[in-house]
């Protein structure tokens, strides 16, 4: 099959919104866990079980949902079939 100059620039819009999807992964999570240490450190009791409570906050606020529902399309990509476009494009449309 020769790559003509319409496939390569297929081929460089899906890579372009599987970096997007990547990158703002990444981006919320790193949102998320700076907003978890900033919560822990203004409410915490600072008992010596600190992990515990990091994860306790971390579960009980939705600081990280955001990068939970990011998982979905990142699945997709990771998969490349048609079930992985069906997650990216299900992400995409909700």
């Amino acid at each position: 099959m020769k790559l003509t100059a319409e496939n390569i620039k297929h081929n460089y819009q899906i890579l372009i919104i599987k970096l997007l999807i990547i990158i703002l992964f990444i981006l919320s999570l790193i949102n998320g866990f700076n907003s978890v240490s900033e919560y822990y450190y203004a409410f915490s009791d600072y008992g010596n079980n600190k992990l515990s409570e990091f994860i306790s906050i971390s579960i009980n606020r939705s600081f990280l949902r955001p990068a939970l529902i990011l998982l979905i399309p990142l699945i997709g990509i990771f998969i490349g079939k048609k079930i992985g476009w069906i997650l990216i494009l299900s992400y995409l449309y909700f």
